[in-house]
């Protein structure tokens, strides 16, 4: 029962305490923690003591967004050019995942073909010339609307006409010379525009004079004038026309410019009677020359003779002439002068007419 004398050398070793400060992305962990929060953990330090470890862990979120994007054909929107759901994973301003979705929409662009045809100095939607022409416009959608014109011009046609006609004909609706310009439609459905450059020359005038008589016996020859051709009725073509019988004579000439004219007489024919007809007498009284004897109007019963003043006035007349004009009228001595007379044998003759002197 005796004392045991121990001796014990100790040595205290220390735990060890230790904080972290940590951030972590939502869907991330840290020593096994994915929620914001502290956290005390006691570890086995090194020494085999305690290690007190303090986490003050932060969880931070990520960002989700959804955008709607509508794009026309042609372009993108982020890098996507078909319509679709497209997720992207970015980086946002805290360092975690952005989680981006998409839903892009693509409208499509319209394409359209006009062929048109339209005739020179027209315009067909602005363009005036034949060709290929594309035109990019905005369609309902509000995208490109792509227009391809394929245009035909068509030209006009001009066309001049020098031309000429007789007087009292026409051209084209026109009897005036001069220059006229008509738009007429071609047969390409364009305007064709005719200038007439049109010359209207006169009518010739041959004149075969009035109607005449003839006596048996005699002829008559027929000038109309100098023209480049003639036709008469009978179907000759000389220059003039001998006329040896009573009727109907007409002439068509031709001038130098192929313009016609016609004219027409008639001509009676029948017995010429050969009467004298004194142009003076002597109504002074002395018995010599003092009527104005006519002896062949005797066997001309049914004559008319009219005598007239160089007024018009009528101062002898009679049927017959069974007594001889002894210068007075109403019984009074006419003035000395000439005077001028008509007589008609009434046989189908021309009238006789000339101018009668009573001289004292």
């Amino acid at each position: 029962g005796c004392d045991s004398i121990r001796t014990i050398k100790l040595t205290v070793k220390p735990r060890a305490y230790s904080t972290i400060n940590v951030s972590v992305c939502q869907g991330g962990s840290y020593s096994g923690y994915s929620k914001s929060g502290v956290y005390i953990d006691t570890l086995t330090a090194a020494n085999g003591c305690d290690s007190i470890r303090t986490i003050n862990l932060t969880v931070k979120s990520r960002a989700f967004s959804t955008l709607i994007a509508t794009i026309c054909q042609g372009s993108n929107y982020s890098g996507y050019s078909k319509s679709g759901t497209y997720i992207d994973t970015l980086t946002a301003a805290n360092g975690c995942d952005s989680i981006r979705t998409i839903k892009l929409t693509v409208k499509t662009r319209a394409f359209s073909t006009l062929i048109a045809t339209i005739c020179q100095g027209g315009n067909y939607l602005g363009y005036t010339q034949s060709g290929t022409h594309i035109d990019t416009l905005t369609a309902a959608n509000g995208c490109d609307s792509i227009r391809t014109i394929k245009l035909t011009v068509k030209p006009r046609a001009y066309s001049t006409i020098n031309v000429s006609v007789c007087q009292g004909g026409s051209y084209s609706g026109y009897s005036k010379s001069g220059t006229y310009t008509d738009t007429l439609t071609a047969s390409n459905g364009c305007d064709s525009v005719r200038t007439i450059n049109l010359t209207v020359y006169k009518k010739p005038v041959p004149d075969l004079g009035k109607n005449d008589f003839l006596c048996a016996g005699d002829s008559i020859l027929l000038n109309p004038g100098l023209f480049s051709s003639y036709l008469w009725q009978d179907g000759s073509t000389t220059s003039n026309y001998k006329v040896t019988a009573g009727g109907t004579y007409w002439v068509q000439v031709t001038d130098e410019n192929g313009c016609m004219a016609s004219d027409t007489i008639v001509i009676k024919k029948g017995y010429c009677s050969l009467i004298k007809i004194p142009n003076t007498f002597t109504p002074n009284g002395d018995g010599i020359n003092d009527t104005w004897d006519i002896y062949a109007l005797q066997f001309y019963p049914n004559c008319t003779v009219l005598i007239y003043n160089r007024w018009g006035e009528i101062v002898f007349s009679s049927s017959g002439y069974p007594k001889a004009w002894d210068g007075k009228y109403k019984g009074k001595e006419l003035p000395v002068g000439t005077y001028y007379y008509i007589i008609d044998l009434r046989n189908n003759t021309p009238r006789i007419s000339g101018h009668i002197t009573i001289i004292r």
